[in-house]
């Protein structure tokens, strides 16, 4: 009741489904379901991550935040480029870019002297008709200068160019795939160093964990898996038994941390199928 418990804002856009859920709260499981290549990584790095962190910063800056990213997918430097787009267009406003004079680039059999900012753009993987690659206008390299000492390493940290993390941000990023018991290692450990562990105690030299005391219970983590079905199975199990088993240990972790977790998993392309819908109808909705 003190107001502490509002939801996080999902940004313009989201707002619907931001109200509808009160927003990203703490101690809750979301799970984003889609087939493959229809935008489930966009869509929780601007809801779950972006927007709540400009959110945070604007209206909870007395409440601590973080998240630990386990993106299975991307690499860091490729996420990296991907906020810097969107930073771009929200801190500057930039989200067409004007090719030099005589440039042109062929997009769905039309030619084009006009294109959208895109992370392929800034990583100079455009080329033109010509074949030449379209290079980054230098106006919009001081602005992404700024957006990198200004968004960029307060979220991701700053590294070295061989990858070493030199300061930390507010995203602990994690590429190296794991299964399900070393990430419940992984987020146990982080846990101990920001709390306590209520122990229960039975038979001999035998204990289990019965609860937890946060040193700071108003600290809001979010944790992002992207995405669960590339979690390394565990020994003996397949796909499935995998993603059951750490379905089960997160939701034994959101009760016992209340921690935040944003699951990303894809469908079957064939549940979108006609056939499949007629036949399923409001159960497969």
């Amino acid at each position: 009741q003190k107001g502490k418990n509002k939801g996080l804002y999902l940004g313009p856009g989201l707002d619907n489904i931001s109200k509808a859920i009160n927003g990203v709260q703490r101690h809750r499981i979301y799970t984003v379901a889609s087939p493959p290549k229809t935008g489930k990584s966009t869509f929780v790095d601007y809801g779950f991550v972006i927007s709540p962190y400009l959110d945070w910063i604007e209206n909870n800056p007395g409440i601590e935040i973080e998240w630990v990213y386990f993106s299975f997918e991307i690499d860091r430097v490729s996420k990296e480029f991907d906020f810097v787009a969107y930073f771009l267009y929200h801190d500057f406003g930039i989200e067409r870019i004007t090719l030099e004079e005589g440039q042109t680039i062929t997009i769905n059999n039309q030619k084009e002297t006009v294109i959208d900012l895109s992370p392929d753009y800034l990583r100079g993987r455009l080329q033109d008709d010509n074949g030449n690659i379209i290079k980054v206008k230098e106006s919009i390299v001081e602005a992404i200068k700024v957006v990198y000492e200004k968004r960029i390493i307060p979220l991701f940290g700053e590294y070295s160019s061989s990858g070493t993390q030199i300061t930390p941000g507010k995203i602990n990023f994690i590429e190296n795939r794991d299964n399900p018991t070393g990430i419940w290692k992984y987020l146990i450990h982080k846990a101990e160093k920001e709390g306590d562990f209520i122990y229960e105690y039975f038979g001999e030299n035998k204990k289990r964990i019965r609860g937890y005391k946060p040193r700071n219970p108003d600290k809001i983590t979010i944790v992002v898996l992207d995405h669960i079905r590339k979690c390394v199975p565990e020994r003996g199990f397949n796909m499935k038994q995998t993603v059951d088993k750490m379905s089960e240990m997160l939701v034994e972790l959101r009760n016992l941390l209340s921690y935040t977790f944003v699951i990303v998993i894809h469908s079957n392309r064939n549940i979108a199928d006609t056939e499949r819908l007629k036949f399923a109808k409001d159960e497969l909705y």
